[in-house]
């Protein structure tokens, strides 16, 4: 419920929702994602990765290759496969919420039920600064088994649409023991996440 929760208070008030929202746009400019400071807010890892004009460092490192295992790993709609190479502590983190992998897969695993064919693309995969991103990451699938619900919002039938979510960049982090230990997901567009599915779907009428 986190994810929901954290989701639609960025979000009008729609008649398809039985829960009231907000449009508040939490301000991101002073988040910090961790303890040491490192990536001081969402803002700033825009810039750091999307604008460097260090030269691309590594495409072909055991951390690159973990990072496409771990993708190849959903596209299977094996969760339980890719929790292999997380940490016990592994984070998704947005640029208003986070979530722990329970929450996160619980998610995905709702979407794997009314998309069978939910699946990943991306543009790159890098390693840069110790920490490896995935370029222009695209989620997308067609709805046509399950009724998808985007949290206490009224459950939308299949109809066979398909939805594909705007590009995201993925910064991947890793833990001493070489696991990883978050994703820091950077949104480059409306259409995002499960509310970018719902709304794609017919949801959220309004917005």
């Amino acid at each position: 419920m986190k994810l929901f929760n954290a989701l639609l208070r960025r979000l009008k008030k729609s008649p398809k929702c039985k829960a009231d929202r907000n449009d508040s746009k939490g301000d991101d400019s002073s988040r910090t994602n961790d303890s040491s400071g490192a990536i001081v807010s969402t803002a700033v890892s825009v810039k750091r990765y999307r604008t460097s004009n260090q030269p691309r460092l590594r495409v072909d490192s055991k951390k690159c290759a973990m990072a496409k295992e771990l993708l190849q790993l959903w596209n299977k709609h094996d969760l339980e496969g890719s929790s292999k190479l997380l940490s016990d502590d592994f984070l998704v983190v947005f640029s208003d919420y986070d979530l722990t992998w329970k929450d996160f897969s619980h998610e995905v695993q709702n979407l794997f039920e009314s998309f069978p064919d939910f699946h990943f693309d991306y543009r790159m995969i890098e390693e840069r600064d110790d920490v490896v991103i995935v370029h222009d990451l695209i989620s997308s699938g067609h709805h046509t088994c399950k009724p998808y619900a985007f949290g206490p919002c009224d459950p939308i039938e299949a109809s066979g649409r398909l939805v594909k979510n705007d590009p995201e960049t993925v910064v991947c982090f890793f833990d001493k023991d070489g696991k990883c230990c978050k994703h820091e997901v950077i949104a480059s567009g409306e259409m995002t996440g499960p509310a970018g599915i719902y709304t794609q779907l017919g949801g959220f009428p309004l917005m």
